[in-house]
């Protein structure tokens, strides 16, 4: 592996544990509204939600239509009569109160930060990234956060990754992205002229070898390379 000074680093799947997060989430919607939480709810929700990040990730819809367009299609699929607004609230502040990190992230934060910069790229939505930052203290290890609602850019676009380079004030060369999206992150890396790691903690590698620079299923072999 070539020498790197930065690293720009992906929040949900890479670090932090989006699944869970999103579980509690929806369940206190689901009692807000006195649905019953059951499987076929979240399928439901889940898959309009995909739906609806892939557009924007394509730059088909902004963010603000995101967050009230994918409850809006929820609510239309099972009928109900509720404020997709008000409930797309609701959900962003149950979201950023859960700063639920992947087992054997924070060691790996320590470790990096001794011998890198650090810098977030996210998709998400500013408040509840930033809330989930807080709640989990982990803010301080980041010597930038670049998060696509507050630049006007998504990963897989190349000028989120032009600003996240700004930010860093570092050069393509000196940087490697490291995520879980094959669509996002390592695309996004890719077509921007930036090494990529797909990190697939604990999963099979659904990416050909093509597609990324380097590859990784957990955090120790992550380590392991950047020590090459």
């Amino acid at each position: 592996m070539k020498s790197y000074s930065t690293l720009l680093l992906d929040l949900d799947g890479t670090l932090f544990d989006f699944g869970s997060t999103e579980r509690i989430a929806l369940k206190k919607l689901f009692n807000h509204i006195s649905l019953e939480i059951n499987e076929e709810n979240r399928r439901i929700y889940h898959e309009v939600n995909l739906l609806c990040w892939q557009d924007y990730e394509q730059g088909i819809i902004s963010m603000e239509r995101l967050k009230v367009k994918r409850f809006e299609d929820f609510l239309a699929v099972l009928g109900l009569k509720w404020n997709a607004k008000e409930l797309s609230e609701l959900f962003i502040e149950y979201l950023s109160e859960e700063g639920i990190v992947i087992d054997g992230s924070i060691s790996t934060l320590e470790k990096l930060k001794k011998n890198y910069k650090l810098v977030l790229i996210t998709n998400g939505i500013a408040s509840v990234q930033r809330g989930r930052l807080k709640d989990s203290n982990t803010e301080h290890f980041f010597d930038s956060l670049v998060i696509s609602e507050e630049i006007g850019y998504q990963k897989p676009d190349k000028r989120f990754f032009d600003v996240a380079l700004s930010m860093a004030d570092s050069t393509r060369e000196e940087c490697l992205v490291i995520g879980d999206g094959l669509s996002s992150d390592i695309k996004g890396g890719r077509e921007s002229g930036i090494d990529t790691l797909y990190l697939h903690l604990n999963t099979p590698c659904l990416a050909n070898e093509g597609d990324y620079t380097y590859e990784a299923g957990s955090y120790a072999e992550v380590l392991k390379l950047l020590e090459k």
